[in-house]
Protein backbone atom coordinates (compact mmCIF):
# COMPACT_ATOMS: atom_id res chain seq x y z
CA UNK A 1 0.00 0.00 0.00
CA UNK A 2 1.53 3.83 -1.11
CA UNK A 3 1.36 6.00 1.74
CA UNK A 4 0.19 9.50 0.72
CA UNK A 5 2.59 11.69 0.68
CA UNK A 6 1.99 15.20 2.84
CA UNK A 7 4.12 18.02 2.21
CA UNK A 8 5.27 20.34 5.06
CA UNK A 9 3.56 23.32 5.79
CA UNK A 10 5.32 25.84 4.42
CA UNK A 11 5.30 24.44 1.09
CA UNK A 12 1.29 24.55 1.54
CA UNK A 13 1.55 27.82 2.28
CA UNK A 14 3.96 28.99 -0.36
CA UNK A 15 1.53 27.24 -2.77
CA UNK A 16 -1.43 28.87 -1.22
CA UNK A 17 0.05 32.14 -1.51
CA UNK A 18 0.87 31.69 -5.01
CA UNK A 19 -1.95 31.07 -6.31
CA UNK A 20 -3.43 34.58 -4.50
CA UNK A 21 -0.66 36.07 -6.36
CA UNK A 22 -1.48 34.56 -10.01
CA UNK A 23 -5.47 35.05 -9.20
CA UNK A 24 -4.98 38.29 -7.87
CA UNK A 25 -2.58 39.54 -10.81
CA UNK A 26 -5.56 37.37 -13.42
CA UNK A 27 -8.13 39.89 -11.80
CA UNK A 28 -5.68 42.73 -12.45
CA UNK A 29 -5.04 41.68 -16.04
CA UNK A 30 -9.30 41.16 -16.89
CA UNK A 31 -10.80 43.74 -14.88
CA UNK A 32 -12.13 44.68 -18.30
CA UNK A 33 -14.56 41.75 -18.01
CA UNK A 34 -14.54 40.93 -15.01
CA UNK A 35 -15.77 44.44 -13.60
CA UNK A 36 -19.12 44.64 -15.65
CA UNK A 37 -19.47 41.10 -14.84
CA UNK A 38 -19.44 41.59 -11.26
CA UNK A 39 -21.74 44.45 -11.41
CA UNK A 40 -23.88 42.11 -13.60
CA UNK A 41 -24.29 39.64 -11.03
CA UNK A 42 -25.06 41.80 -8.45
CA UNK A 43 -27.64 43.30 -10.56
CA UNK A 44 -29.11 40.29 -11.69
CA UNK A 45 -29.51 38.64 -8.14
CA UNK A 46 -31.76 42.49 -7.44
CA UNK A 47 -33.59 41.77 -10.43
CA UNK A 48 -34.19 37.97 -10.29
CA UNK A 49 -37.33 38.19 -7.99
CA UNK A 50 -38.54 40.60 -10.56
CA UNK A 51 -38.01 38.65 -13.99
CA UNK A 52 -39.59 35.34 -11.48
CA UNK A 53 -42.44 37.32 -10.74
CA UNK A 54 -42.93 38.91 -14.63
CA UNK A 55 -42.25 34.98 -15.47
CA UNK A 56 -44.87 32.58 -12.92
CA UNK A 57 -47.44 35.13 -12.08
CA UNK A 58 -47.57 37.73 -15.63
CA UNK A 59 -46.62 34.80 -17.88
CA UNK A 60 -44.25 36.89 -19.75
CA UNK A 61 -41.66 35.15 -21.86
CA UNK A 62 -37.90 34.49 -20.25
CA UNK A 63 -36.33 36.90 -22.50
CA UNK A 64 -39.14 39.35 -22.09
CA UNK A 65 -39.08 38.95 -18.55
CA UNK A 66 -35.52 39.76 -18.75
CA UNK A 67 -35.68 42.58 -20.58
CA UNK A 68 -38.86 44.00 -18.68
CA UNK A 69 -36.83 43.57 -15.53
CA UNK A 70 -33.82 45.97 -17.10
CA UNK A 71 -36.25 48.67 -18.23
CA UNK A 72 -37.40 48.77 -14.98
CA UNK A 73 -34.22 49.44 -13.51
CA UNK A 74 -32.80 51.58 -15.85
CA UNK A 75 -36.37 53.52 -15.72
CA UNK A 76 -35.54 53.67 -11.45
CA UNK A 77 -32.50 55.66 -12.45
CA UNK A 78 -33.64 57.76 -14.93
CA UNK A 79 -35.91 59.23 -12.55
CA UNK A 80 -33.58 59.62 -9.91
CA UNK A 81 -31.16 61.47 -12.01
CA UNK A 82 -34.48 63.44 -13.78
CA UNK A 83 -34.76 64.60 -10.15
CA UNK A 84 -31.17 65.74 -9.91
CA UNK A 85 -31.07 67.60 -13.45
CA UNK A 86 -33.84 69.60 -12.32
CA UNK A 87 -32.46 70.75 -8.97
CA UNK A 88 -28.65 71.25 -10.95
CA UNK A 89 -30.82 73.71 -13.43
CA UNK A 90 -32.37 75.49 -10.73
CA UNK A 91 -28.52 75.45 -9.57
CA UNK A 92 -27.12 77.28 -12.46
CA UNK A 93 -29.41 80.04 -11.48
CA UNK A 94 -27.61 81.17 -8.54
CA UNK A 95 -24.42 80.29 -10.22
CA UNK A 96 -23.75 84.65 -10.40
CA UNK A 97 -24.48 84.89 -6.99
CA UNK A 98 -22.08 82.01 -5.96
CA UNK A 99 -19.28 83.79 -8.16
CA UNK A 100 -20.08 87.40 -6.19
CA UNK A 101 -19.95 85.68 -2.82
CA UNK A 102 -16.67 83.63 -3.54
CA UNK A 103 -15.14 86.74 -4.85
CA UNK A 104 -16.02 88.87 -1.57
CA UNK A 105 -15.10 85.84 0.30
CA UNK A 106 -12.02 85.65 -1.59
CA UNK A 107 -10.77 89.71 -0.63
CA UNK A 108 -11.43 89.04 2.93
CA UNK A 109 -9.08 86.12 3.19
CA UNK A 110 -6.35 88.14 1.75
CA UNK A 111 -7.18 91.52 3.79
CA UNK A 112 -6.95 89.00 6.58
CA UNK A 113 -3.64 87.95 4.99
CA UNK A 114 -2.14 91.13 4.64
CA UNK A 115 -3.20 92.65 8.42
CA UNK A 116 -1.75 89.26 9.85
CA UNK A 117 1.41 88.64 7.98
CA UNK A 118 2.21 91.84 6.33
CA UNK A 119 1.58 90.16 2.32
CA UNK A 120 0.19 92.79 -0.07
CA UNK A 121 -2.23 92.35 -2.42
CA UNK A 122 0.08 92.48 -5.31
CA UNK A 123 2.38 89.63 -3.55
CA UNK A 124 -0.82 87.44 -3.04
CA UNK A 125 -2.17 87.63 -6.42
CA UNK A 126 1.31 86.56 -7.94
CA UNK A 127 1.42 83.75 -5.95
CA UNK A 128 -2.06 83.04 -7.04
CA UNK A 129 -1.06 83.63 -10.65
CA UNK A 130 2.01 81.48 -10.32
CA UNK A 131 -0.10 78.13 -8.81
CA UNK A 132 -2.61 78.90 -11.89
CA UNK A 133 0.42 78.68 -14.43
CA UNK A 134 1.36 75.60 -12.71
CA UNK A 135 -2.02 73.62 -12.48
CA UNK A 136 -3.05 74.63 -16.34
CA UNK A 137 -0.44 72.41 -17.96
CA UNK A 138 -1.54 69.54 -16.12
CA UNK A 139 -5.46 70.65 -16.67
CA UNK A 140 -5.25 69.19 -20.22
CA UNK A 141 -4.03 66.08 -19.16
CA UNK A 142 -6.74 66.02 -16.15
CA UNK A 143 -9.39 66.41 -19.46
CA UNK A 144 -8.08 63.75 -21.28
CA UNK A 145 -7.94 61.17 -18.48
CA UNK A 146 -11.58 62.60 -17.41
CA UNK A 147 -12.55 61.67 -21.20
CA UNK A 148 -11.26 58.20 -20.81
CA UNK A 149 -13.15 57.78 -17.52
CA UNK A 150 -16.50 58.83 -19.27
CA UNK A 151 -16.15 56.22 -21.81
CA UNK A 152 -14.84 53.74 -19.79
CA UNK A 153 -18.10 54.32 -17.45
CA UNK A 154 -20.00 54.19 -20.22
CA UNK A 155 -18.78 50.63 -21.82
CA UNK A 156 -18.82 49.27 -17.95
CA UNK A 157 -22.53 50.34 -18.17
CA UNK A 158 -23.58 48.83 -21.33
CA UNK A 159 -21.78 45.85 -20.47
CA UNK A 160 -23.10 45.08 -17.15
CA UNK A 161 -26.51 45.35 -18.99
CA UNK A 162 -25.73 42.65 -21.49
CA UNK A 163 -24.06 40.44 -18.95
CA UNK A 164 -27.10 40.97 -16.56
CA UNK A 165 -29.80 40.09 -19.67
CA UNK A 166 -27.77 36.73 -20.09
CA UNK A 167 -27.35 35.63 -16.25
CA UNK A 168 -31.11 36.48 -16.06
CA UNK A 169 -31.75 34.22 -19.82
CA UNK A 170 -29.76 31.42 -19.36
CA UNK A 171 -29.52 31.45 -15.19
CA UNK A 172 -30.88 27.85 -15.45
CA UNK A 173 -27.95 26.44 -17.44
CA UNK A 174 -25.46 28.43 -15.18
CA UNK A 175 -27.39 26.36 -12.56
CA UNK A 176 -26.88 23.13 -14.21
CA UNK A 177 -23.75 23.58 -15.42
CA UNK A 178 -22.27 24.16 -11.35
CA UNK A 179 -24.43 21.22 -10.26
CA UNK A 180 -22.50 18.97 -12.91
CA UNK A 181 -19.05 19.97 -11.58
CA UNK A 182 -19.64 18.50 -8.64
CA UNK A 183 -20.55 14.43 -7.57
CA UNK A 184 -24.45 13.58 -7.75
CA UNK A 185 -24.77 12.89 -4.31
CA UNK A 186 -23.10 17.21 -3.17
CA UNK A 187 -26.37 17.96 -5.36
CA UNK A 188 -28.78 19.30 -2.47
CA UNK A 189 -25.39 21.12 -0.72
CA UNK A 190 -24.22 23.16 -4.04
CA UNK A 191 -28.09 23.76 -4.85
CA UNK A 192 -28.11 24.86 -0.99
CA UNK A 193 -25.33 27.52 -1.55
CA UNK A 194 -26.60 28.72 -4.18
CA UNK A 195 -29.71 30.13 -2.56
CA UNK A 196 -27.55 30.99 0.45
CA UNK A 197 -25.49 33.31 -2.34
CA UNK A 198 -28.21 34.38 -3.81
CA UNK A 199 -30.74 35.27 -0.22
CA UNK A 200 -27.29 37.18 1.65
CA UNK A 201 -26.41 38.96 -1.51
CA UNK A 202 -30.53 40.57 -2.07
CA UNK A 203 -30.19 41.14 1.61
CA UNK A 204 -26.81 42.82 1.43
CA UNK A 205 -28.33 45.01 -1.59
CA UNK A 206 -31.72 45.50 -0.15
CA UNK A 207 -29.44 47.15 2.95
CA UNK A 208 -27.67 49.42 0.91
CA UNK A 209 -31.18 50.95 -0.49
CA UNK A 210 -32.45 51.16 2.71
CA UNK A 211 -29.55 52.58 4.14
CA UNK A 212 -29.53 55.15 1.18
CA UNK A 213 -33.60 55.62 1.64
CA UNK A 214 -32.75 56.57 5.99
CA UNK A 215 -29.84 58.66 5.05
CA UNK A 216 -31.58 60.82 2.09
CA UNK A 217 -35.28 61.09 4.40
CA UNK A 218 -33.06 62.52 7.40
CA UNK A 219 -31.04 64.43 5.55
CA UNK A 220 -34.02 66.12 3.81
CA UNK A 221 -35.85 67.30 6.87
CA UNK A 222 -32.83 68.48 8.72
CA UNK A 223 -32.20 70.16 5.49
CA UNK A 224 -35.53 71.47 5.17
CA UNK A 225 -35.12 72.56 8.59
CA UNK A 226 -32.67 74.34 8.29
CA UNK A 227 -34.10 76.31 5.18
CA UNK A 228 -31.41 75.46 2.95
CA UNK A 229 -32.37 75.34 -0.90
CA UNK A 230 -32.22 72.74 -2.59
CA UNK A 231 -32.76 70.04 0.22
CA UNK A 232 -34.12 67.68 -2.15
CA UNK A 233 -30.80 67.62 -3.94
CA UNK A 234 -28.52 67.56 -1.50
CA UNK A 235 -30.11 64.62 0.51
CA UNK A 236 -29.83 62.10 -2.13
CA UNK A 237 -27.13 63.41 -2.95
CA UNK A 238 -25.91 62.87 0.86
CA UNK A 239 -27.40 59.35 0.66
CA UNK A 240 -25.93 57.90 -2.58
CA UNK A 241 -22.43 59.44 -1.29
CA UNK A 242 -22.73 57.23 2.22
CA UNK A 243 -22.58 53.82 0.75
CA UNK A 244 -18.82 54.94 -0.09
CA UNK A 245 -16.94 54.29 3.25
CA UNK A 246 -15.29 57.28 4.49
CA UNK A 247 -14.52 59.21 0.97
CA UNK A 248 -18.71 59.52 0.14
CA UNK A 249 -18.80 61.18 3.93
CA UNK A 250 -16.26 63.70 3.33
CA UNK A 251 -17.64 64.73 -0.34
CA UNK A 252 -20.99 64.63 -0.13
CA UNK A 253 -20.51 66.98 2.98
CA UNK A 254 -18.01 68.99 1.07
CA UNK A 255 -20.53 69.19 -1.95
CA UNK A 256 -23.29 70.40 0.37
CA UNK A 257 -21.58 72.87 2.06
CA UNK A 258 -20.45 74.48 -1.28
CA UNK A 259 -23.29 74.84 -2.86
CA UNK A 260 -24.96 75.78 1.27
CA UNK A 261 -22.51 78.97 0.99
CA UNK A 262 -23.29 79.42 -2.64
CA UNK A 263 -27.35 79.71 -1.82
CA UNK A 264 -27.42 80.99 1.82
CA UNK A 265 -25.04 82.03 4.49
CA UNK A 266 -21.90 81.22 6.43
CA UNK A 267 -24.18 80.14 9.72
CA UNK A 268 -26.07 77.70 7.93
CA UNK A 269 -23.31 75.77 6.67
CA UNK A 270 -21.83 75.78 10.44
CA UNK A 271 -25.97 74.23 11.01
CA UNK A 272 -25.22 71.70 7.81
CA UNK A 273 -22.22 70.30 9.25
CA UNK A 274 -23.93 69.69 12.42
CA UNK A 275 -26.49 67.84 11.07
CA UNK A 276 -24.66 65.57 8.89
CA UNK A 277 -22.40 64.64 11.70
CA UNK A 278 -25.64 63.85 13.40
CA UNK A 279 -27.25 61.90 10.53
CA UNK A 280 -23.70 59.92 10.40
CA UNK A 281 -23.68 58.82 14.09
CA UNK A 282 -27.32 57.71 14.14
Amino acid sequence: MVRKQELPFYLKLLSILLIIICLGYLAVIGKTVLEPLLFALLVSTILLPIAKYLENKAHFPRSLSCITSIILFLLFFVILFSVLGSQLSRLSEDWPAFQQQLQDSIKELQRWITLEYGIKYKEQAGYINKAMSDSLSVGTNVLGQTILSISSVVLLFVFTLLYTFFLLYYRTHISIFFVRLFNETHKPVVLEVFEQIQFIVKKYMLGLFIQIALVSTMAFIAYSIIGIKYAIMLALITGIFNIIPYIGIASSALLTCLITFATSSGSHVVFVIIAIIIIHLI
